[in-house]
């Protein structure tokens, strides 16, 4: 004999029927608004996110050139242009720079951020130079060793600063003389590494 299967009772009541639908609907609803405000908390925050990066200035590195190939007269310099690529001024701007002679590529960049060089403020599209030596000039063995690439030169450097918002950030640098560089020899090659644009 088959055993029907049967609802409890209470199901089967027409008044109960519209209060399950009813919980269920209710479940659901709380389930949709809840994603809606989930959704709208998200794209709130990308909006926001947008919004900071839209507004913010950036710092980029537009050459960096020594003054004059190396020689035995006078100090190496070099120059590099600092440029402001974003939409809003870069504010309490500090630079930080070195050139270096040495035999082996640099591993970190030394930020040394000192009182007594300030701070400035560089507008939107604006442009500033910016002047690293080391203060000697090369004697005739450097000089040679620098010709052969068993020396080379460096320069290194950390721009930092900060944003409408006060969100700080911090471009680095890192770049060499090429000696066998016949077209632009005064200009420098970047590093293959340590060129990061950071925000703290």
């Amino acid at each position: 004999m088959e055993e029907k299967i049967t609802s409890p009772q209470w199901i089967e009541k027409p008044e109960n029927k519209v209060s399950t639908l009813l919980a269920l609907f209710s479940l659901f609803s709380v389930f949709i608004s809840a994603y809606s405000a989930y959704v709208a908390v998200q794209s709130l925050s990308q909006a926001h996110d947008f919004f900071l990066i839209a507004q913010r200035p950036y710092i980029v590195i537009e050459t960096i050139r020594i003054a004059e190939l190396p020689n035995q007269d006078r100090p190496l310099a070099a120059e590099i242009l600092v440029k402001n690529a974003g939409t809003t001024p870069a504010l309490d701007m500090q630079f930080s720079g070195h050139l270096d002679i040495i035999s082996t590529p640099p591993t970190t960049i030394q930020s040394d951020f000192m009182a007594q060089n300030g701070k400035i403020m560089l507008g939107s599209n604006s442009e500033r130079a910016m002047r690293v030596t080391d203060g000697r000039a090369l004697n005739t063995e450097e000089l040679q060793q620098v010709q052969s690439e068993q020396l080379k030169v460096y320069v290194t450097g950390t721009v930092r600063y900060k944003d409408i918002f006060q969100n700080t950030h911090e471009t680095q640098f890192c770049s060499f003389f090429n000696p066998k560089e016949k077209f632009n020899p005064l200009y420098l090659f970047a590093c293959s590494e340590l060129n990061v644009v950071q925000q703290g």
